[in-house]
Order: C-alpha cells, then sequence, then structure tokens
C-alpha cells in the first residue's frame, strides 16, 4: 500500500479562516502534540477574528497542527488508526465547535533509511558532534506500520502519513 506525507494546500489561503493560537494559555506545550503521547484538555479556544466563515476540511492554523472539521473526523475515525485523540476546538466569541485538533499518538519505528532520500546533517553541541536526517522522500515499512491508516514516524512527530486507503 502506498501511504503519504500530509500536507497543507495553501493555494487558497486567503479565501479561508486561519486559525491563530495563544500559546500562553494552551495549557499545554504546542510540540506535546502528536509526540505520542495523549494531552490532558477537554477542548481548545481560539479568537478567529473570522470574516470568512469559510473552513475547509483540513483548517490551517500558525501551529502547524492536524485540524480538521467534524465531517473529516467522523471519516478518519472509520478507518485503522489506533490510538488517535480528537480536541475539540470551540471559538471563544460564541463557543462554537468549528473543528478538532487530531493528535497522533500512533508512532511506529518504520523509517525505511535504505529506500528513503534524505541528507545527514552534522552539528556540533558543547564540543561535541551530533547528526539530525533531513529526510526528503519518507519510505516505509509496511510491515511495521500494520494496516494502520493514520501515524506518525517514531522520533519525528512531523509529518503525519495516512494511507492511500484513507487519502481515496
Amino acid at each position: 500500500m502506498n501511504y503519504y506525507k500530509l500536507l497543507y494546500d495553501y493555494e487558497k489561503e486567503k479565501e479561508v479562516t486561519f486559525l491563530e493560537f495563544n500559546e500562553d494559555i494552551l495549557g499545554f506545550n504546542r510540540y506535546d502534540v502528536n509526540s505520542g503521547q495523549k494531552i490532558n484538555i477537554t477542548h481548545l479556544e481560539v479568537l478567529t477574528n473570522d470574516t470568512k466563515s469559510l473552513y475547509l476540511d483540513y483548517i490551517a492554523n500558525d501551529l502547524h497542527w492536524f485540524i480538521v472539521s467534524k465531517k473529516l473526523k467522523d471519516i478518519i475515525v472509520k478507518f485503522n488508526i489506533g490510538q488517535t485523540q480528537f480536541i475539540p476546538i470551540k471559538t471563544l466569541e460564541t463557543g462554537d465547535n468549528i473543528g478538532y485538533l487530531v493528535n497522533v499518538i500512533n508512532h511506529f519505528d518504520a523509517l525505511d533509511l535504505s529506500k528513503s532520500l534524505y541528507t545527514e546533517l552534522k552539528y556540533h553541541e558543547k564540543g561535541v558532534e551530533k547528526s539530525i536526517l533531513s529526510v526528503i522522500k519518507h519510505c516505509v515499512k509496511e510491515d511495521v506500520i500494520l494496516g494502520n491508516d493514520l501515524f506518525c514516524l517514531a522520533n519525528d512527530n512531523l509529518p503525519v502519513f495516512l494511507s492511500e486507503r484513507l487519502k481515496t
């Protein structure tokens, strides 16, 4: 099966609502999302300053989180998504639910370096040479993913991957 890296399409950016979160009132570290851990909150609140009211199924936001409409959430839930947390997002102005933050808890050590295209970047920190991988094309090991339709790679909470089945 093919797997796809989820990316936001900014083509219609000027026509849709863009959510901006105040990190000071989140109640958790923004990087906890997709870290493989459940976030202990009931909902998020956001000030939309919204005059357009056009929300796509994948909602743009300043923290680059995977935020979806109720319609897309309901579709995703029907697939093999393992542990995934959906956190309601409400407007401060009206309290209306405008979507869901998707916290992907499924993390698999499934990056196949022998088939991926990447560069190893070396740097020094406190006199010690370290390196990180800059992956241009991800190839994953299907036998590790075990048919999951939504997941992240271990030690890399971005990007989110989805199966061809879910994409279709």
